[in-house]
């Protein structure tokens, strides 16, 4: 076999095994929902006031045998449902508030793992108090983002969201096999940052 035969097949060689690890190369969850995981985030709200807030995940049976991820923040529980890489808010509930509580018809995409850059989506739905509602999200360029828990490359998304004439714009960093790092809202002159501290991911 000549030389140039040789080289020639080492490189088909080498763009068939490339090709096989980029395409068997598992997608990493962008939010991580396991019992037992929590994450702790530094809280700046809109007059300087820092302070801490933990979330914590526990894993309850769902309807139709599917598993809800009830995530305990503060004084009240968020739910979330997976669904073929995506993660959606179901609900949030207040213990001991029951007509607090608000479902969301249907369930909000919060962020899919095979989210691309300049991917769009919208949510219109109702909420249990029959208020409408409205986000419209888009994937940004990914960012690398420092935080107190650390830097990390990062998949960033804004969004808008529109309830009762209020406005409030939202961004989220997601990093791979983390989930969220940083948020900003934005609400008139109003903002309030989370930052992560600490994390414990199944």
């Amino acid at each position: 076999m000549n030389k140039k035969l040789t080289l020639l097949l080492s490189f088909i060689a080498g763009i068939c095994s490339a090709s096989a690890v980029t395409h068997a190369a598992p997608q990493a969850d962008l939010f991580p929902l396991k019992s037992g995981n929590s994450w702790t985030y530094k809280v700046t709200d809109p007059k300087g006031k820092t302070s801490q807030l933990k979330h914590a995940v526990v894993t309850v049976p769902g309807k139709n045998g599917a598993i809800l991820y009830k995530m305990s923040v503060g004084d009240k529980v968020k739910v979330y449902s997976k669904r073929d890489g995506k993660t959606f808010l179901e609900s949030v509930e207040f213990p001991g508030k029951p007509a607090e509580s608000v479902g969301f018809t249907p369930a909000k995409l919060v962020i899919d793992d095979k989210i691309r850059m300049d991917n769009v989506w919208k949510w219109n739905g109702i909420r249990t108090q029959g208020n409408a509602e409205n986000e419209h999200w888009q994937v940004f360029p990914n960012e690398k983002v420092k935080v107190p828990a650390g830097e990390f490359e990062c998949v960033r998304v804004g969004g808008l969201l529109v309830r009762d004439k209020v406005m409030v714009y939202q961004t989220r960093w997601f990093a791979k096999s983390v989930g969220v790092v940083k948020s900003v809202d934005v609400q008139g002159s109003e903002k309030t940052i989370q930052e992560l501290i600490k994390y414990h991911v199944n």
